[in-house]
């Protein structure tokens, strides 16, 4: 806890900006942080805001994939991205087990009982905040002052087959129902350069639920799920509003800049000067 290490233009103690925000940066930037700060902490003087940034995923730690755990990881949200990137400023609050170890081919569980096995581990972490804000936060001392801190998930990172695990979404949807966990998009839409999404909120979920067949039909597990009445950001559409699409498998991030690179040299830089008489930036500036 050292002001070094916090987002810049950020108050520590009442989860606001010190400046006026003009672009997105920081966690604290974003349009939905205010929205959940004010609805968790209001205005008490003596809350200590404690927005997380959670990880989960699975962990191989042999060639055959047996030893494998999931870890849910965390990291407090007003620690600057450089902090973030470390690992002393993260911690492991809990671990998922291969579940599906020892059962083979021939005894494999239903989809929907195994999500429901991994849903029941992670409620032993997730219920942790539950009983927290129920407490009214964790009454401590914070840089000399008495605070109740009081923490709420704020965004989960992950991949999008551990995301939709998380939320109990079908992993390959198919050309039914939902194929995308957050949105009612169907499948032939899904490539459209400009959707008009409408997003899938937790009332229609529970109303789904009183339907025969009504999850089935948006592509959701019938599951009791680990993140049901867990303080997070999104207040309407919960689990599904604090997992966004993960960018390396939706849009390549991170070779980008090698697709530029061999655009370039099979156009042909020099080709394209003389042809047009414009100086095209180098790949290597890309």
């Amino acid at each position: 806890m050292q002001e070094g290490n916090f987002a810049k233009d950020y108050d520590v103690f009442t989860g606001k900006p010190t400046q006026e925000i003009t672009h997105y940066d920081e966690v604290h930037t974003g349009k939905q942080f205010e929205i959940a700060r004010a609805h968790w902490c209001k205005d008490d003087p003596d809350v200590f805001p404690l927005p997380l940034v959670a990880f989960y995923d699975k962990t191989h730690v042999d060639v055959f994939g047996s030893l494998s755990c999931s870890p849910f990881i965390v990291w407090p949200a007003f620690f600057n991205k450089d902090c973030r990137r470390q690992q002393a400023f993260s911690r492991v609050v809990g671990y998922v087990p291969n579940l599906g170890y020892g059962k083979g081919k021939t005894n494999r569980q239903p989809s929907t009982v195994k999500q429901q096995g991994e849903h029941n581990c992670l409620r032993q972490i997730t219920k942790q905040l539950i009983f927290i804000m129920q407490k009214g936060g964790i009454h401590t001392t914070d840089m000399g002052r008495k605070v109740r801190v009081m923490p709420w998930l704020h965004i989960i990172t992950g991949d999008n087959s551990g995301h939709n695990d998380l939320v109990g979404h079908y992993n390959g949807g198919g050309k039914t129902g939902h194929p995308f966990r957050d949105c009612k998009c169907p499948f032939h839409d899904l490539d459209d350069p400009d959707p008009q999404c409408e997003l899938v909120t937790t009332e229609y979920i529970n109303h789904a639920k009183t339907i025969v067949g009504g999850l089935k039909a948006i592509s959701k597990h019938n599951i009791n799920n680990c993140l049901m009445n867990v303080p997070m950001s999104d207040l309407q559409s919960g689990s599904l509003g604090n997992t966004p699409s993960e960018m390396l498998h939706v849009c390549g991030t991170g070779i980008i800049k090698y697709l530029f690179q061999t655009t370039c040299d099979i156009v042909g830089e020099k080709k394209i000067q003389n042809e047009r008489g414009n100086r095209y930036p180098s790949s290597r500036n890309l």
